[in-house]
């Protein structure tokens, strides 16, 4: 009967309370921490095998996850070239030209990219950085990137053979 007292008794904990024992446990590891169309903030100089030596920042946007939270990511530009698409409705990002502030039309380059520069996988970290969800792609947009880079471009073979590394790990 004491036992019982005890419960009957003992002051009830808060919600917040709650949520903050919750908070303390470690999370799943087969929850995707990057959903598929989040953009990330990185270095040039850590992505892919070149090593150039920019220090400039660069966007990229994960297009698969797998069960490690391993990411297989698409590099982001504002200048347009040789093996890079307009992404359209996506302008996120702003230049300065003749004193005023635009919208820059944002393009995705044609390369598929599984490993950092030192041939560890990308995951979200100290290289990698995860924007926040208002800069996230639509589906139909990350669909209309993986048809290109896997169908429609000089590099398909290339991707390919990434794509089926990144999946079999």
């Amino acid at each position: 009967m004491i036992n019982s007292e005890k419960t009957k008794n003992a002051p009830k904990r808060s919600i917040k309370a709650k949520a903050k024992q919750q908070k303390g446990k470690q999370p799943n590891p087969l929850h995707r921490i990057v959903p598929v169309g989040r953009t990330l903030s990185t270095k040039d100089n850590y992505l892919g095998k070149s090593k150039t030596g920019s220090i400039k920042n660069r966007g990229c946007v994960v297009l698969y996850v797998n069960n490690n939270n391993e990411l297989a990511v698409v590099p982001l530009s504002t200048s347009s070239g040789n093996n890079r698409t307009e992404i359209k409705g996506y302008a996120k990002n702003y230049i300065i030209k003749n004193g005023k502030k635009e919208k820059a039309t944002t393009y995705f380059k044609h390369y598929l990219e599984i490993k950092d520069s030192d041939g560890n996988p990308i995951v979200v970290g100290e290289k990698f950085r995860a924007n926040h969800k208002n800069m996230d792609l639509t589906k139909n947009q990350v669909e209309k990137i993986r048809d290109k880079i896997f169908n429609h471009s000089k590099q398909k073979e290339r991707n390919s053979k990434l794509l089926t590394e990144f999946k079999n790990r």
